[in-house]
Formats: C-alpha cells, structure tokens, sequence
C-alpha cells in the first residue's frame, strides 16, 4: 500500500521512519516526499509511524481500504 502523509504542522513525514501495524510488526518505511510504503494485512488498521524516541517523533495513520471484486487487484487506497 502507498499512503501520501503530512504532519499536521504542514511538513513532511521523515525519510526512513518505521511503520508498525496495530499488532507491532514493523509493515514499511517511509519514503520520499512523506509517503509510507507498507505491506499490510487488514482491510482496515492503524499504522504508528516511528522516527524517534520522543512523542513528538511519532504519528498514526488510519486506513481503510475500498471493497474490491474477488478476483482482481487493488486499484485504488483510501486513507483517514
């Protein structure tokens, strides 16, 4: 899944960060331009984004993925 992110203070999410599912498995990165790449499971989750020990280094993510027809790929990602 590729989500395009932004702090809510306008930048950017860092380069590199690491992306955990609600059960802690580290699913993805961040990569340019503040867009996480990751491998998720579930139809709908919450994502933890991690760059730093601090809570201010830290963010969540939630997503839902659109319904799709047995049988054909995902074409399209909603994020909330």
């Amino acid at each position: 899944m590729l989500i395009t992110t932004m702090l809510s203070d306008g930048s950017l999410v860092p380069f590199g960060a690491s992306v955990f599912d609600s059960k802690g498995n580290n699913v993805g990165t961040v990569g340019q331009m503040g867009q996480i790449y990751a491998l998720v499971e579930n139809e709908r989750d919450q994502l933890s984004v991690t760059w730093g020990q601090d809570g201010a280094q830290q963010c969540n993510v939630s997503y839902l993925m659109p319904p799709q027809p047995k049988g054909k790929r995902m074409q399209g990602k909603t994020a909330t």
